[in-house]
């Protein structure tokens, strides 16, 4: 909305002047905000304490309710103001001398220093959402899906940094003979299947410590004479005969999910390049294989559910592989 209010005045006696006075529409700029929180930090708040944020207009406050639901509530105050303002335009013609004249033209265009000085017309507009997430909802829906690799466990290790995005399951399309006949076209008369379909999990780690050399590689770990415990290697050195290093593997997963597979031969070899862009790698590969008491050479459940045939190859959490792994780095 603009309104302008124009006044005029003149005079004979050498001077003119205009005057125009109005109404014109100032926005303030949009605000935004944002709240990164863990989600074991929302389900550990103590009744009616909330996290908040607040960036300009714009206010963010997430908290839970009685029933365990996460409750996020925002708001953003957006005005716009009608700022007065005025021109004034004097011409003045004066006889300076007898034989020229000057024009003297002066323009003065005058705004509020600042938002405040003008005159505001408050046409405030509050925008207010609630959003709530049932957890129950939530973990069903991740029930749903596979995705994220939250940890890798090989026996009693727990494998450090993968690289982002390298990690593949390798799904291996089922083998099948086909029969053809001349006498029929386009088609086999008999299907012989050879194999079920399967996984080969491919990935990179990206952790090169000695240890991670050591158990994804093999070979040997050197230390200072004075570290008698054994406790901090320096060095690592490639094995000279040829390992076949075989265990059982756990894919636990951000989903909530595990991949346990009983028997997996581990491939791996260093590789990357030496830059200042990336870091050096392992590239490992599993090949699933045959367990020995010839079950199911892998499968998929609920992390928090395994069933009791398989809670053998249930790895044990990362905090306790660790201790684990460094009790037998020190035997």
């Amino acid at each position: 909305m603009n309104r302008e209010v124009r006044t005029e005045s003149a005079s004979a006696d050498s001077a003119s002047g205009s005057r125009r006075a109005g109404l014109v529409m100032a926005g303030i700029p949009a605000s935004a905000v944002k709240l990164t929180i863990p989600a074991d930090s929302l389900r550990k708040l103590p009744e009616g304490a909330v996290y908040r944020g607040k960036s300009g207009q714009a206010n963010l406050t997430v908290g839970s309710d009685d029933s365990g639901n996460i409750v996020a509530e925002a708001s953003c105050d957006s005005l716009q103001q009608l700022v007065l303002w005025y021109e004034e335009e004097l011409a003045r013609i004066r006889s300076e001398t007898r034989n020229g004249t000057l024009n003297d033209v002066q323009t003065e265009e005058k705004r509020p220093p600042n938002p405040d000085a003008g005159v505001y017309l408050g046409n405030g507009c509050r925008l207010a959402c609630r959003y709530v997430i049932n957890n129950e909802t939530e973990k069903k829906m991740n029930k749903n899906f596979m995705y994220g690799i939250g940890a890798v466990k090989y026996k009693d290790f727990t494998i450090g940094y993968i690289e982002k995005n390298s990690f593949d399951l390798g799904g291996k399309k089922p083998e099948a003979a086909k029969i053809e006949a001349e006498q029929v076209q386009g088609a086999p008369v008999l299907v012989i299947p050879q194999s079920n379909g399967g996984i080969a999990p491919t990935f990179n780690v990206i952790q090169m410590n000695y240890s991670n050399l050591h158990k994804l590689l093999g070979g040997s770990l050197h230390y200072k004479k004075e570290d008698l415990e054994k406790k901090t290697p320096i060095g690592w050195t490639a094995p000279s005969e040829v390992l076949v290093m075989q265990g059982p593997w756990e894919l636990s997963l951000v989903s909530g999910q595990s991949v346990l597979i009983p028997n997996a031969t581990l491939l791996s070899n260093p590789a990357g390049k030496l830059t200042l862009t990336e870091t050096s790698k392992i590239e490992v590969t599993l090949e699933v294989a045959m367990p020995e008491d010839g079950s199911q050479p892998y499968g998929v459940f609920d992390t928090e559910a395994i069933p009791d045939e398989w809670g053998q190859y249930k790895l044990p959490p990362a905090e306790a592989a660790a201790a684990a792994s460094l009790q037998s780095e020190e035997g």
